[in-house]
């Protein structure tokens, strides 16, 4: 996306970006490009979504693990009445993994967020690894994580997010700005029934637990 706002003059649209990384390339190439030739369609969930589908899977689980890297400015989540927030930052050169247990010490679940400092291709296995160790189930951003040993994840595939990209260019074909960014309006949810056994957790089906979702009011499919 920034090569193509660097180098073409057409208005440009993000897909599956996180929001971090698209608001970073806007405060960088502010002077290049109005702000309604840009626009994205964030990887992220929104925050309220995230917590519903926890509350959803793991109504036992109350306090939300939450690691964010030092320089990245994040705005942090109002949590539902019974929910708590366990946010540490970390400079993941330096003490990744030192603040990574002491967030597990703390918590009863970690949730991952689109940070690519901390979950990195080199970091991921041994922070699944170490929640699993201490026994804190990890809510992940992909199927990739649900495979790879998270209990599950809520997250937009790119046949989901098809329709409301069209939607968006349809929308500058007639008005000749794009909408703002906004977060996918459609998502799938995976759960690893084995590692939920693993962990002494029962799970309740996808279906069961969209419908919770549903009647609290996150449960857009």
């Amino acid at each position: 996306m920034e090569l193509a706002i660097a180098k073409f003059d057409a208005p440009v649209l993000g897909v599956m970006i996180p929001r971090m990384g698209y608001e970073a390339l806007l405060e960088k190439w502010s002077s290049q490009k109005r702000s309604n030739s840009t626009s994205a369609i964030y990887l992220d969930q929104p925050w309220d979504r995230q917590l519903s589908f926890i509350q959803a899977a793991l109504p036992k689980h109350k306090i939300v693990g939450l690691l964010y890297s030092s320089d990245t400015r994040i705005i942090l989540p109002r949590l539902p009445r019974g929910m708590s927030l366990n946010a540490q930052s970390t400079r993941p050169a330096e003490n990744l993994f030192a603040t990574l247990e002491s967030v597990l010490n703390n918590s009863d679940v970690l949730l991952v967020i689109p940070d690519s400092e901390i979950y990195s291709n080199s970091n991921v296995r041994n922070i699944l690894l170490t929640s699993y160790r201490h026994q804190v189930p990890l809510i992940g951003i992909s199927q990739s994580y649900v495979n790879a040993g998270a209990l599950g994840a809520i997250f937009s595939i790119p046949e989901q997010l098809a329709g409301q990209a069209g939607e968006m260019i349809v929308f500058f074909a007639r008005n000749r700005w794009l909408p703002e960014p906004q977060y996918p309006k459609l998502f799938s949810i995976s759960l690893n029934q084995q590692i939920a056994r693993s962990l002494g957790i029962v799970l309740d089906s996808p279906e069961a637990i969209r419908k919770r979702m549903d009647k609290a009011g996150e449960g857009r499919q």
